[in-house]
């Protein structure tokens, strides 16, 4: 069994409305597999990373607030409560991560202080702090992530601010060939052909494969559908045959056949369909 790897790069740019508290999905991870057994392959899994996300965050409705002050007699848990305390307790916006798994509501997983900030005409947050310790934080089948303002006393964005998340994520599926079904049942046949359109084969939702032989001299057109046309579709010159098997883009419908007037009453097919 075969097994291939296929990756996906794609980019994350959203800008969070004013007003709003409404949980944005950035990212979700609910592949279906159907493109993959289309080509006769099994997804074995799909993964999806997230490299990179980042917040550029511009707020200009609540006042500034100066960079916290720091006396050369504070300890370190000194200076780290002066920082929280700036962070956390003054005025600010707040940016909540989100995680779902399957239809289950969404569940809190971290929150970014948005603070207007003395001097400073903007500020960048890195989330992937509030996601993993490693290079990139694994998102399995079925999980999603979601983006949000909350109001925590001092009102939802508004119109003078801006807020951007950005960033980036590889998806990355596992696939392997499929592991066909046996033929089970086979049924021969002989069929004439003449310049009105005929069905050579019935739809068969379990069709594996089928072939068929012009043992004559003179050519036919076959179709996939109801109605062939002579001098268009699959030609069929005489003493040659064709082989079709569903394994990588699969066929259950009807199969027409047609000849040219001149060659009406001429040509037999033979063949055998397989299931």
């Amino acid at each position: 069994m075969a097994i291939y790897t296929h990756s996906e790069v794609k980019n994350i740019g959203y800008q969070l409305q004013a007003n709003s508290n409404y949980i944005h999905t950035l990212i979700e991870n609910f592949d279906d597999f159907e493109k993959y057994k289309n080509r006769g392959l099994e997804a074995i899994t799909v993964n999806t990373f997230l490299k990179n996300l980042k917040v550029y965050s511009e707020i200009r409705s609540t006042a500034e607030v100066p960079l916290p002050e720091f006396e050369l007699t504070d300890t370190d848990t000194d200076r780290l409560a002066k920082t929280l305390i700036r962070e956390w307790k003054g005025t600010r916006k707040q940016l909540n991560l989100h995680w779902g798994v399957d239809d289950t509501p969404w569940m809190p997983i971290g929150s970014v202080s948005l603070i207007n900030v003395l001097n400073y005409p903007f500020t960048i947050h890195n989330a992937m702090d509030l996601l993993t310790d490693n290079l990139a934080a694994e998102i399995g089948v079925r999980s999603r992530i979601g983006v949000s303002i909350s109001d925590v006393g001092h009102g939802l964005l508004t119109d003078k601010d801006k807020v951007v998340i950005y960033g980036s994520y590889v998806t990355e599926w596992v696939t392997a060939t499929a592991r066909l079904k046996p033929i089970e049942f086979s049924n021969p046949f002989s069929h004439p052909v003449t310049s009105t359109s005929s069905v050579l084969l019935r739809p068969n939702a379990e069709r594996k494969q089928f072939t068929i032989k012009n043992p004559d001299t003179n050519p036919c057109f076959l179709n996939f559908g109801n109605t062939a046309e002579q001098g268009r579709g699959i030609f069929l010159g005489g003493k040659d045959a064709y082989e079709y098997n569903t394994d990588n883009y699969p066929y259950f419908g009807t199969v027409s056949v047609v000849c040219f007037p001149q060659h009406d009453g001429t040509i037999n097919l033979v063949g055998m369909e397989c299931w």
